[in-house]
């Protein structure tokens, strides 16, 4: 089986991000994804591209931060104060798909001219999940860029997934065989990974563990509730058992890029 383990929110914070590349680096983190309308994300490509990170996904963000394009360009993704809603109110409100469309292409835009090549897509909060023409919007947005979508219908099933995954095959994107992720705790711990890791490696061929490692500060606090738990997680990609588990049972770790 082929593994990607990717960290999502590089350039969330500085701290965040350089716990990512220190996972990368050192530890089992093979791919990451940004998050690009963030503050310190600027700095953090700069920091990236100076350690040899030259490919990333793109984490798309059309929740809680302020949009990359004007307000006013975008009125049905930001709230009276300019920023993008919450994630339980964007899914219950009707937003615009065009705009939401712009948004997206210009964080693209703007990743692109940082030097940065783009791997794969992948979302914040699970909105390829919206309704169907988010769905189509992701799909269309892979194809056009030429890169692989994370596969995020692994997790959340529809009625329509079927049809989805034949579009998105026809549409001749890449996708891992199954996204794991552990939501019933705040992080994923090394046991839950070798127990993920037995069954997966008996079924697929390709498998996705996202993750959020980093390194915690006062400024993560304020923006989310996912603060001090990232270093646990960090500590579990630097954990010589994971790694071990992986290479004994010759499961090969691979970047989107090779996918």
């Amino acid at each position: 089986m082929k593994l990607i383990i990717n960290a999502d929110d590089f350039g969330c914070t500085i701290p965040v991000s350089l716990g990512i590349i220190e996972g990368k680096r050192h530890g089992l983190i093979s791919s990451t994804s940004a998050i690009v309308p963030a503050r310190d994300f600027p700095y953090c490509a700069k920091y990236a591209l100076e350690h040899g990170i030259r490919h990333m996904g793109l984490h798309c963000m059309l929740t809680m931060l302020p949009p990359t394009l004007p307000a006013c360009k975008v009125p049905t993704l930001v709230d009276e104060t300019g920023s993008m809603y919450g994630r339980k109110q964007f899914l219950e409100k009707e937003v615009n798909i065009h705009e939401a469309e712009a948004e997206l292409e210009n964080q693209i835009r703007l990743f692109l001219e940082t030097g940065l090549q783009l791997d794969h897509i992948d979302t914040h909060h699970g909105l390829m999940q919206k309704n169907s023409a988010f769905t189509d919007l992701f799909i269309r947005l892979a194809a056009k860029h030429h890169v692989p979508l994370r596969n995020e219908f692994s997790r959340h099933t529809r009625p329509d997934t079927p049809d989805i995954l034949q579009k998105i095959k026809n549409s001749g994107i890449r996708m891992t065989d199954i996204l794991y992720f552990n939501h019933e705790k705040p992080y994923h711990t090394t046991e839950d990974l070798i127990r993920f890791l037995q069954k997966a490696k008996k079924q697929y061929q390709t498998a996705e563990v996202g993750c959020h490692p980093g390194h915690s500060d006062d400024y993560l606090r304020s923006l989310s509730v996912l603060n001090d738990d990232r270093e646990k997680e960090l500590d579990v990609m630097l954990d010589p058992r994971l790694r071990d588990y992986i290479e004994k049972n010759r499961i090969e770790i691979i970047s989107y890029e090779q996918l």
